[in-house]
């Protein structure tokens, strides 16, 4: 189809006119916006920190080409990852279970990493490096050891040196939960503990590996997921494992560590937990490698965002930074803002305008709109109202909705304390501070003599490659007089199972279902089975269970408790 040039010029122009209009309008909205929500706070103290988020965010993030021109650099604020407790024992270390399956405290690699990190970023001329003094004596190799800071520090330091971003290098472990030591992160049979210091003997079928990339999720310009992002592409290529969580990109909500401070990541770049990926991260070379990855992704996100190239030592424009990238960044810290101090009421439509106008990623949209949904369910007002009427029964509801809504991230620490304060009538309540925290301190393995008989259940433990035969020896230890009846016993132990059959029922004329149950042979594979025998040594129950209460008082086991009735060896007091 023909068009006249005259036509066709006209469309094009009356294209860019309503394209550059919808700019300048959209921009101009959410000004007018910012400059609501400072118009509306009637608190003179809350408005002047307002207007000092404003003012911040502006002077930092705005037209970022034009301030590397003049001479100004991007700050890259490196957070100090663990650290040496006050009474000298590292904190990524023994104290919180983080060590490593040689026994090495997380700051033995997590060290390295960022100074090989350090090196790259101060080479660029654009880039300078914020951190504490004594953390800066260990990225110039000048000290190492320094002191734990929490994360509330970090963010107060990254301000004060007014940080383009906040980095933080960590080598990954498995949940506290499942284990007792680094060692528990291979397939097999170990001795595990919970967060109280109970322990278990578990059977471990599934290992934790690879890097992931932690992001500041309330991030609405996308930098900090673009930065998980691109790390992610760069240590693929050089043959590193992903981690099967959010495939490796994993957004900073349910830690919300760095939650007050605009753009922020926190590498985990392997599982120190996991033997394999710890000889692969103890080698400098690599460590070199998994640094360099990193620093190509920040200075790719920088040009990605902000349309700036520094990557070559050059100073490049590779297009316009964004209009509304200082607003989006702005409203979003107000939103963080009024959700820390708890104001709902203002937290609420900033976090729903943010959801509709901000941004088109819908990653960003969705997660402002769960916000608003769970600061919403905090109905704290109408749980009020039923307890002056004395409805317990609602009042309790209610606040239990509130709790459940906003979960245990940091972010809704003020929000939880207001909760906890009004189900106590009023009086306060405890919340989970800002700082690290430290796990119980868990005692040495220890066990005692017991009288037991043959009918004390045993803890049958068949490892990885073992015969029923060798895992008998080793978990019964049976003396030459039990041996014979011992092996009699196992090697045709029958076990009760269910089946449902159709069945024709002549008593109500149709097909009806029926259980059945049947004896079968148990096959006895790797595992941890509880097992009974009666006096005769016949074996009268078998369970097999994926973990077991440590307790020797409970059960029966040479190999783990010492006090197998059956075995001929000397019973120790201790393991």
């Amino acid at each position: 189809m023909y068009f006249p040039k005259n036509v066709i010029f006209r469309s094009l122009l009356f294209c860019l006119l309503f394209f550059s209009a919808t700019v300048v309008f959209s921009q101009t909205t959410k000004s007018a916006r910012i400059k609501a929500i400072l118009d509306a706070e009637d608190n003179a103290d809350t408005r002047y920190e307002i207007e000092q988020i404003v003012k911040t965010c502006k002077y930092r993030y705005s037209d970022l080409y034009s301030k590397l021109e003049k001479g100004d650099k991007i700050t890259i604020f490196i957070d100090p990852a663990h650290g040496k407790l006050s009474n000298g024992q590292w904190q990524g270390g023994s104290a919180t279970f983080r060590q490593s399956t040689t026994e090495k405290p997380e700051e033995f690699y997590s060290i390295p990493l960022s100074r090989e990190l350090y090196k790259l970023l101060v080479s660029n001329k654009y880039i300078r490096v914020a951190t504490t003094r004594d953390y800066m004596a260990v990225l110039r190799e000048e000290s190492n050891t320094y002191n734990d800071i929490s994360f509330t520090e970090t963010i107060n330091l990254a301000n004060k040196t007014n940080s383009f971003l906040i980095v933080s290098s960590h080598l990954n472990n498995i949940s506290p939960i499942h284990k007792a030591d680094g060692l528990v992160n291979m397939y097999g049979i170990h001795i595990t503990k919970d967060r109280n210091g109970s322990r278990y003997i578990s059977h471990i079928t599934s290992v934790q590996r690879g890097f992931l990339t932690l992001y500041n999720k309330f991030d609405p310009t996308g930098f900090s997921r673009r930065i998980a992002e691109r790390t992610k592409e760069n240590h693929i290529s050089i043959n590193m494992y992903p981690n099967a969580w959010d495939d490796s990109i994993v957004a900073d909500d349910r830690f919300s560590y760095f939650s007050e401070y605009p753009f922020s990541v926190i590498y985990e770049s392997g599982f120190i937990s996991n033997p394999v990926e710890e000889r692969f991260l103890r080698i400098p070379e690599n460590q070199k490698l998994i640094a360099q990855q990193q620093y190509l992704a920040l200075v790719a996100s920088v040009v990605d965002i902000f349309g700036v190239d520094i990557s070559n030592g050059n100073l490049r424009k590779a297009f316009d930074q964004p209009e509304n990238l200082v607003n989006d960044i702005i409203l979003a810290r107000l939103a963080v803002y009024y959700i820390k101090k708890n104001d709902r009421k203002k937290a609420i439509p900033i976090c729903n305008y943010i959801a509709e106008n901000t941004s088109k990623d819908i990653k960003v949209s969705n997660y402002y709109k769960f916000i608003a949904t769970r600061l919403n369910s905090v109905e704290t007002n109408i749980a009020n109202a039923y307890r002056n009427r004395k409805k317990t029964k609602l009042f309790n509801s209610y606040l239990r909705k509130a709790r459940k809504a906003v979960g245990g991230a940091h972010i809704f620490s003020s929000t939880r304390k207001s909760i906890i304060a009004l189900q106590r009538g009023g009086k306060g309540g405890h919340y989970v501070a800002s700082g690290r925290r430290s796990l119980p301190y868990s005692k040495p393995l220890t066990t005692k003599t017991e009288k037991h008989s043959v009918t004390t259940p045993f803890l049958l433990t068949i490892k990885p490659g073992q015969t029923l035969k060798e895992a008998i020896d080793q978990s019964i230890a049976p003396s030459d007089n039990y041996q014979k009846k011992i092996y009699s016993a196992f090697s045709d132990v029958k076990v009760t199972t269910v089946k449902w059959v159709r069945n024709y029922s002549k008593k109500n004329k149709k097909y009806i279902w029926v259980k059945k149950r049947y004896k079968v042979k148990k096959t006895f594979k790797e595992g941890i089975y509880v097992v009974k025998l009666d006096k005769k040594f016949n074996v009268i129950s078998v369970k097999e269970v994926k973990r077991v209460t440590f307790d020797p008082t409970k059960y029966q086991n040479q190999e783990y408790f010492k006090n197998s009735c059956l075995s001929n060896a000397v019973k120790d007091r201790s393991l």
